[in-house]
């Protein structure tokens, strides 16, 4: 198959396994066959990102209270927001190749649009770089940020329910030395991990019958891991060094977070796997390299405990001493829906939280 590039033809086929190989005389339109072939084999699950990402299921797929919590969540994150922006500080060569991508996903969605999206009545908008960075925050929030955010909620929840310092000290060796435990059981959390259906059951409580007072997602935070390694040439028979890579997301999803792909050019070639909206090959190998990645578990999300009354938030001047109570911004967003009515909700933000959000 080929299929048209910038500066000429690009050839697209499969192997015996099913790999797409991609084949072009200039990187720009290898690339563009990149972005043909995700949207070609895996093209409901970029959409699927963008339109949960957008925060825009009720108005897309299904209305129901369910796709509306996920709705609410997802404007709360505002993972849309500034992405317009984020494109234009690429440089002219990042810019140039993102955009390559973009016109082959859309050149495979002219073709065809998934037929289970079409049973939803799905009328296509054209995948931008702008959604190529959405893609790129749901991932990094998914495989980042989300892990870290929920192990620091659950520790507050633990405070709160009144397990023991020696117990934290057991799960967290080494890293409550500045824990304010007085300041922790004033927080109010509007999402817990632990369902109101389960108990805390801790000699530590006063009240050993008392539940969490607000229902939350069914599980708390599973643990997760990644890890590789490089055998050294010298302990190899070619004498060359060996890179193992498991990054520990899984392959048996449906869609698998992975896809697979070959690309070529006249400078080179490179084999690995990539992921449906994104336009790199983040782990693989070309004649003389070969590249990886792991989850390092690092800091990715800053948590902050604000003071707050009627709309504003409380700051003390370090010089003088003086408490001032600031306003908020105020961020609306309208959530169509196919049912219901339109929803309004509003986000109260400062340069530290985007803040609690409020149906109206």
């Amino acid at each position: 198959m080929r299929i048209p590039g910038k500066s000429g033809r690009i050839a697209v086929a499969r192997d015996e396994h099913g790999v797409f190989h991609v084949r072009a005389a200039r990187e720009r339109d290898l690339y563009y066959g990149l972005g043909y072939c995700h949207a070609h084999d895996r093209g409901l699950q970029m959409l699927l990102t963008r339109i949960i990402g957008q925060g825009r299921n009720c108005e897309l797929l299904r209305d129901d209270e369910e796709g509306f919590a996920l709705d609410c969540f997802f404007r709360r994150l505002n993972l849309t927001g500034g992405a317009d922006e984020e494109v234009q500080r690429l440089s002219p060569r990042a810019r140039d190749v993102v955009g390559a991508y973009c016109s082959g996903a859309e050149d495979a969605f002219g073709r065809r649009i998934p037929w289970e999206l079409r049973l939803f009545g799905y009328r296509h908008e054209p995948w931008t770089p702008a959604d190529v960075i959405l893609t790129m925050r749901v991932s990094g929030y998914v495989s980042l940020a989300q892990s870290q955010g929920e192990i620091e909620r659950l520790l507050v929840e633990m405070v709160q329910a009144g397990v023991s310092r020696e117990h934290l000290e057991e799960l967290f060796p080494g890293l409550l030395d500045d824990l304010d435990v007085d300041l922790l059981r004033r927080v109010h959390l509007s999402e817990r991990f632990v369902p109101q259906t389960i108990r805390w059951r801790l000699p530590a409580m006063t009240n050993p019958t008392t539940e969490v007072p607000a229902p939350g997602p069914p599980h708390p935070p599973a643990a997760v891991s990644s890890n590789n390694w490089v055998v050294s040439a010298k302990k190899t028979k070619s004498r060359r060094p060996l890179l193992s890579n498991d990054p520990h997301l899984e392959g048996n999803r449906l869609p698998s977070v992975w896809y697979e792909i070959a690309l070529e050019t006249e400078q080179g070639w490179c084999i690995g796997a990539t992921m449906p909206g994104l336009p790199a090959v983040a782990i693989g190998r070309s004649r003389h390299l070969a590249w990886g990645a792991t989850y390092t578990f690092m800091d990715a999300i800053d948590s902050w405990i604000e003071e707050c009354r009627d709309g504003c938030y409380r700051r003390v001047d370090a010089r003088t001493g003086a408490e001032n109570w600031l306003p908020f911004r105020s961020r609306e967003e309208t959530i169509a829906r196919k049912k219901a009515g339109n929803a309004t909700l509003v986000f109260h933000e400062n340069r530290h939280t985007a803040g609690r959000s409020f149906a109206g």
